[in-house]
């Protein structure tokens, strides 16, 4: 019998996870960081789900909710592969980055990476979550502790259409990761060229926390994928040879069946996700992109008592003033790196540049309770004057 301590232990951090990884995966979202945003949003699905089914079903295994867990069964089965794809494509995003001779991205390649980076890490999982109907053999089953789970039966559909595809995103992960080791091995000494010539919103900080959560979460989801791919395969019984529909559902298992296991114990992959939430937690909790999002949310709550905190303790030029300089030298080093590129392209970047300047200047100044909306006839602060200027010079220089 699991001890009232694991119980809690369980229901605390599953709870813990949820809540202190929203506002990271606000502010990945905000800023288009398709893949730690995506990842963010499973691990706030699959915790919240799981701290509710916790609760519910902390001693019995009674069907009280059947609607509510039909929706937790199908998160609970394609959460982890979720988790997996965003990873990847976190991956995928830094070995674009690392990539030497690219070219740079427009607006409209962005886009296109989101789409596509959302379409790999929500869009493709719920679909798997919709095609499960082949091979359940049953509606659901209600787990003491751990609440709704899915009933699989092991025919050639389950291995086409669940089993097969955690590993294979793996290996796929494997493959980027060792492309951008490879790279960045043969390359570390001008990275800071390699991330500026991006025209990527990455800095080093983002880049290497990036990087180093990727190959965490990896380096914890890989023998846990083994692991969880084999205790699968094993809970699902033993193979039967598919020949049509009626192989699965039939008189003894029907869809609309609910089985209940009241004797069900806290397996490795039920901590995935507390797992998952925890180092999400730490590499992506502390940066300043993330200080700025917690600082919003500070002054939306209580706007009066933190704008004074806030302007005793910082000044508003300082911060802007970085910001700039940082956005110059990264004109500098995109337009002097690619002389290969195209006017086109060199403006590109550099509106690029320019524009994540403006949204940082908006933001200091709206913290700060100056105007963000500068209209004609009004005056501006001598900061973003200048700044402006300078900007606009060097777009003009082009």
């Amino acid at each position: 019998m699991t001890s009232d301590a694991v119980i809690n232990t369980y229901l605390s951090l599953s709870l813990l996870c949820a809540l202190i990884n929203i506002a990271p995966t606000c502010s990945h979202l905000t800023q288009g960081h398709s893949g730690p945003g995506a990842f963010g949003i499973w691990v706030v699905l699959l915790n919240t789900f799981g701290f509710v089914n916790g609760v519910i079903w902390r001693s019995d295994a009674i069907n009280r909710s059947p609607i509510f867990c039909d929706i937790s069964m199908r998160i609970f089965m394609v959460g982890p592969m979720g988790l997996l794809m965003a990873n990847l494509c976190i991956i995928r995003y830094l070995s674009s980055v690392v990539t030497p001779n690219r070219v740079v991205d427009g607006k409209s390649d962005k886009r296109k990476r989101l789409f596509l980076d959302y379409l790999l890490c929500l869009g493709f999982p719920l679909v798997l979550a919709g095609v499960a109907v082949i091979y359940q053999a049953g509606r659901f089953e209600v787990n003491r502790l751990a609440g709704c789970s899915n009933i699989s039966a092991l025919v050639w559909p389950t291995f086409v259409l669940s089993i097969i595809w955690p590993p294979i995103i793996c290996g796929v992960s494997c493959g980027y990761s060792l492309y951008v080791m490879y790279w960045l091995a043969r390359r570390h000494h001008n990275l800071k060229q390699l991330l500026g010539r991006s025209s990527s919103p990455l800095n080093m900080s983002r880049f290497t926390r990036m990087g180093a959560f990727s190959a965490t979460y990896f380096l914890i989801s890989a023998p846990v994928t083994a692991y969880g791919t084999h205790e699968i395969i094993v809970a699902s019984g033993p193979y039967i040879p598919w020949e049509s529909w009626a192989t699965v559902h039939n008189s003894w298992n029907k869809l609309s069946d609910v089985r209940q296991n009241p004797l069900y114990q806290y397996q490795l992959r039920d901590w995935l996700s507390i797992t998952a939430g925890l180092v999400l937690f730490v590499f992506f909790s502390f940066g300043g992109e993330a200080s700025l999002f917690y600082l919003k949310i500070f002054h939306w709550i209580c706007p009066g008592k933190f704008a004074r905190i806030w302007k005793r303790k910082t000044e508003v030029l300082l911060p802007i003033h970085a910001s700039a300089q940082h956005s110059e030298k990264k004109i500098i080093q995109t337009n002097s790196s690619q002389s290969s590129f195209t006017t086109q392209e060199r403006h590109e970047a550099t509106r690029d540049s320019c524009s994540q300047t403006n949204s940082h200047l908006k933001n200091m100044l709206y913290l700060h309770g100056q105007p963000t909306n500068i209209r004609s006839g009004q005056e501006a602060p001598g900061i973003l004057v200048s700044v402006v200027q300078a900007e606009s010079s060097t777009l003009s220089e082009h």
